[in-house]
C-alpha cells in the first residue's frame, strides 16, 4: 500500500504557541501515517542569513520556522523572493515531492507556487492542481 501524501501546512500560529485545533488534527493526521510539515511564519532575526528553526514535537511532525533577516507581515509578498526557494529547499531536503497544501493562515501564501492540491482553511476551498502530463 502506498503512504499517504504529506501534508504541508503553511500556518499563522506557532505550534508551540497554543495547542489548539491544527496541532490536534496534524498530530493526528501524523499519528495515522501521514507525514506533516508545519510552516510557520517566518521569524525576523536581524541580521540573519535566512534559516530554517527546527523541531519535532510528534512522531511524523516537523515543524519549520523560517529565520530571515527582514520583516514583514505573516507571508508577504515581499519575502516571496526568500521564502519560495527556503521551502523547496526544505521539502526537497525532506524528500516531500508531491504533498497537499494545507493554508492556515489569512496571509496570501505560496501554495499555489508548488502546484499542490490545497485546502484554505479560511476561506473553506479546496482546489485541485493542475496535472501536466
Amino acid at each position: 500500500m502506498q503512504s499517504p501524501h504529506p501534508l504541508v501546512v503553511f500556518s499563522h500560529l506557532r505550534w508551540d504557541f497554543v495547542y489548539q485545533r491544527p496541532q490536534h488534527i496534524m498530530s493526528r493526521m501524523a499519528a495515522g501515517g501521514r507525514p506533516v510539515v508545519f510552516i510557520e511564519e517566518p521569524e525576523y532575526v536581524p541580521g540573519g542569513r535566512a534559516q530554517w528553526k527546527r523541531s519535532y514535537p510528534a512522531s511524523g511532525v516537523l515543524v519549520a520556522r523560517p529565520q530571515i533577516g527582514f520583516s514583514d507581515y505573516g507571508f508577504g509578498e515581499s519575502q516571496q523572493q526568500t521564502l519560495i526557494p527556503m521551502v523547496r529547499n526544505l521539502l526537497a531536503n525532506e524528500g516531500v515531492t508531491d504533498f497537499i497544501a494545507w493554508l492556515y493562515t489569512r496571509a496570501p501564501v505560496y501554495g499555489h507556487v508548488f502546484a499542490a492540491p490545497r485546502y484554505d482553511v479560511f476561506r473553506r476551498t479546496a482546489t485541485r492542481a493542475a496535472t501536466t502530463g
